[in-house]
């Protein structure tokens, strides 16, 4: 299935709904001028703490860490287009988030990393993590990485007991109004290999949700890129609601093939507008009572078989009430139960898919009744 065509931006934007303003920053407020500015505030932070970062370009070392619980990290004016911080390239962990509690990533742009944009460690008690309104433009790993609760600061040499690990892991989370970009295909090899790319790549979650947000153009050198939103490794009562996905290899990936059963339990997929790429719109691996409903998929060549797909051992899935120009499957090995879905050659159905516009036609809302496809909250104006 080859990917579709880049779509103009602007037009994917006005999809999405309005972004509302984070409150007024309360308590100590540190505000920064430029890169020096901003490696000292987080040196000296403490807990409760708002950085104000002015409208600028800041280039700051690798590993730059909040540890401080109830911190702020935001742009003074809100404005994510006009407050960025350029890797330049390099392969760096732009910002680091370790054992934090209660910390907010807002109004910013990470820009231009091989490596990761936020990092979160999952072994440290992070909780109730709030990124809001970010962009992560050509960051050719991950933009958002979480790491495996099992292992110490991402060390497979220092393991931890699972009960460490379920006490430590990331717990509470909300990604919403967040664009992930990628102007092109991964452009080198860089970090592992050149298709290792994806826009969110997370494990052992526990109550996060991933809403309201737009991936465009994560793709790898030959299709086999990453989901643009990936959650696996145990993970655990994680929902994936009303994100617009258009030209990324994959969709959005429950579960790993390669991982250990059950990769997620309770997970939703619902209300999402797909366009898919050149893999899987949503890919169930070895989960275990996910439900994915009310979904808009368009996938350009109808007849691959596995746009939506339920393999690895998933157990007691739900997959109903989607709308999909092009198939389900379910493996021999896993179990799905699909109701009133609308699935396989469903031509015209969506209003304009090479836009990314996945409103069902007066044309589809008739033949389907009421009830089928994505609940979608966006602009079309």
């Amino acid at each position: 299935m080859l990917a579709t065509a880049q779509p103009d931006l602007a037009t994917l934007l006005k999809r999405m709904p309005k972004v509302p303003a984070l409150p007024a920053p309360s308590g100590k407020v540190v505000r920064v001028q430029d890169t020096a500015g901003l490696v000292k505030a987080i040196a000296e932070l403490e807990d409760g703490v708002t950085v104000l970062l002015a409208d600028g370009v800041y280039a700051p070392p690798p590993d730059l860490t909040i540890r401080n619980h109830g911190v702020s990290f935001r742009s003074e004016s809100g404005d994510r287009e006009k407050t960025i911080i350029d890797a330049g390239g390099k392969r760096v962990n732009m910002l680091c988030v370790v054992g934090a509690r209660d910390c907010t990533i807002a109004d910013v742009t990470f820009r231009n990393s091989e490596l990761y944009g936020v990092r979160i460690y999952g072994d440290g008690g992070v909780k109730n993590t709030h990124i809001h309104n970010v962009k992560f433009h050509n960051i050719w790993t991950r933009g958002l990485k979480g790491t495996n609760p099992k292992y110490i600061m991402d060390n497979g040499q220092q393991p931890q007991s699972e009960a460490d690990a379920l006490r430590g892991r990331p717990m509470g989370g909300l990604v919403q109004h967040c664009l992930f970009l990628c102007d092109t295909p991964k452009p080198w090899p860089g970090y592992h290999e050149p298709d290792y790319i994806s826009g969110i790549d997370m494990m052992g979650l526990k109550d996060w949700t991933f809403s309201d947000n737009l991936f465009v153009g994560i793709r790898g050198q030959s299709g086999g890129g990453r989901g643009a939103i990936f959650i696996w490794v145990g993970s655990e009562d994680v929902i994936a609601e009303r994100n617009l996905i258009v030209n990324c290899d994959r969709g959005i990936s429950f579960g790993n093939p390669s991982g250990q059963f059950p990769q997620v339990t309770r997970g939703i997929v619902r209300n999402n507008w797909i366009v898919a790429g050149v893999n899987k719109a949503i890919e169930q691996s070895g989960t275990l009572d996910n439900e994915v409903h009310h979904n808009n998929i368009y996938s350009p060549h109808w007849d691959y078989e596995r746009t939506v797909i339920f393999s690895e051992g998933s157990k007691g899935a739900r997959c109903h009430h989607n709308a999909i120009h092009g198939r389900i499957v379910v493996t021999p090995d896993a179990q799905a139960d699909l109701e009133e879905n609308q699935a396989g050659k469903q031509e015209d159905i969506f209003e304009s898919p090479e836009t990314g516009d996945l409103c069902l036609t007066p044309k589809a809302q008739r033949k389907f009744g009421a009830g089928m496809g994505a609940e979608w909250n966006g602009s079309k104006d």
